[in-house]
């Protein structure tokens, strides 16, 4: 099983750069396709190639960096996105993690 807790914390790291790239940029259109997103949290060698669950597994930090991250409104999710440039479908969804005392 993969530890995902360094991942995780990188995540929100891409994410954050991500949005600052975007501010700076003229059109404000930056994005990370899901196998560099995938490599650049560790989650993918630089030349392991893509595979099936690299996918699952980018969808699972995403959703713990959802529910980890006190930034979460800042964060744009839809930035990390597929072949053809359109982010993954449940990008829209905001997982949130509610503690009850």
């Amino acid at each position: 099983m993969t530890n995902l807790s360094p991942c995780v914390l990188a995540s929100s790291t891409v994410l954050h750069a991500l949005k600052m790239q975007a501010n700076k940029s003229s059109t404000g259109e930056v994005t990370m396709r899901y196998g560099d997103f995938a490599r650049a949290i560790g989650l993918r060698g630089e030349n392991e190639p893509w595979q099936a669950r690299h996918r699952t597994l980018v969808t699972k930090v995403l959703r713990l960096t959802a529910l980890c991250d006190e930034t979460l409104e800042e964060l744009d999710f839809s930035r990390i996105v597929g072949e053809d440039g359109m982010p993954g479908s449940g990008h829209y969804r905001a997982t949130k993690m509610t503690v009850v005392d």
